[in-house]
């Protein structure tokens, strides 16, 4: 038999998790599938406050900004100080004077997926539960099918990559071709970047005055920023690689890839780190559609993916999808709570006062 709830959203990342809580606070019955064995999408935190995917959000984000306060989530700045650095070839570095690459943000002390593991606590979220099927019954109810079950709702929320979804995900009756060519033109935040994160025993940078933040036109990373968090012991650097460059490669020639770029930015006296953590999201099948490719459009937030389709019963719900700060944790806020405003708009049009 089918499970029966009255919202079912697909995706347990910040986005689809806030829109949940909107709405169980409201009373709706409401459920989340998650295709990855965990919740938090690409809110991707190891070893406690190392961030794989979002790292930050900053002022004048007030909705991400409300989200961890509501949660009593502990946040702490960004480190600025320092003086920034801009490879212009290999070999040829400027140095900045200060740090213009970095502007003040807020990270969180247990990382960045603290906000969706806390948001999940008091919901009910399916995990290793990958979508494969919606189908509109003429009963003006929707059937989601995963591997293993099937849940009947009102209304599903989609929270995930458009581009993911329409690439995955067989709807039946098919989606409007305008909408599926509307969610394949969005460009998927973090879909053709490859992260790495390395901690080291001191921020060793630091004693020659750096900032730990660069940029580089030589590759193979383009870009640094000081990863550390607020204890003395926590020290740490990222860097962004362009998946044209590193996607798809081995785990261990990143990982030196990586450690060969930090020696000639700051020097060959770089210690080795304590540990690396590689995030190819380029190849991640719950992010990327197939080949990770950068859209033409490049435009994130467009109209018709804001819009509910099949009567109300669909609604787009990602980041990318939000009318303002598309691609950020702000965005991703932003869209579940116009989502689950959507959804209970379809709900008390069908009978049901949410």
């Amino acid at each position: 038999m089918p499970h029966e709830a009255e919202v079912v959203v697909i995706g347990a990342g910040l986005a689809g998790l806030t829109a949940a809580a909107s709405l169980q606070a409201s009373g709706v019955d409401v459920v989340c599938l998650e295709a990855r064995e965990r919740v938090g999408g690409r809110a991707s935190s190891v070893g406690g406050w190392l961030d794989l995917g979002a790292t930050w959000f900053w002022d004048g984000q007030a909705a991400i900004a409300e989200t961890v306060a509501a949660l009593g989530l502990a946040t702490y700045p960004q480190v600025l100080d320092g003086d920034a650095l801009i490879e212009r070839a290999p070999g040829e570095a400027l140095r900045m004077d200060g740090n213009p690459i970095d502007r003040p943000g807020r990270r969180l002390r247990e990382g960045m997926q603290s906000v969706p593991l806390a948001l999940a606590r008091s919901l009910t979220v399916k995990t290793s539960a990958p979508v494969r099927s919606i189908t509109f019954r003429a009963d003006s109810l929707a059937e989601v099918a995963t591997d293993d079950e099937t849940y009947v709702a009102s209304t599903v929320l989609l929270a995930v990559p458009p581009r993911l979804a329409v690439e995955s995900i067989d709807f039946q009756p098919a989606l409007p071709p305008g909408v599926v060519d509307a969610a394949r033109a969005v460009h998927t935040w973090m879909s053709d970047t490859v992260k790495v994160v390395a901690r080291y025993a001191t921020a060793f940078w630091r004693d020659a005055g750096w900032a730990g933040a660069a940029l580089s036109h030589a590759g193979p990373f383009c870009e640094f920023h000081d990863h550390s968090g607020p204890e003395a012991n926590q020290a740490a650097l990222f860097g962004f690689a362009p998946a044209a460059r590193l996607g798809g490669a081995a785990q261990d020639e990143i990982v030196e890839r990586f450690c060969g770029h930090v020696e000639r930015l700051w020097g060959p006296g770089a210690p080795a780190p304590l540990e690396v953590h590689v995030a190819d999201w380029s190849a991640d099948g719950y992010t990327t559609a197939g080949v990770a490719t950068s859209s033409t459009a490049w435009y994130y937030g467009t109209p018709l993916l804001r819009l509910p389709h099949f009567g109300g019963r669909l609604v787009f719900c990602s980041t990318e999808t939000a009318p303002a700060f598309p691609g950020y944790l702000e965005g991703a806020v932003l869209a579940g709570r116009r989502a689950a405003g959507q959804a209970q708009e379809h709900l008390a049009g069908v009978g049901r006062q949410a």
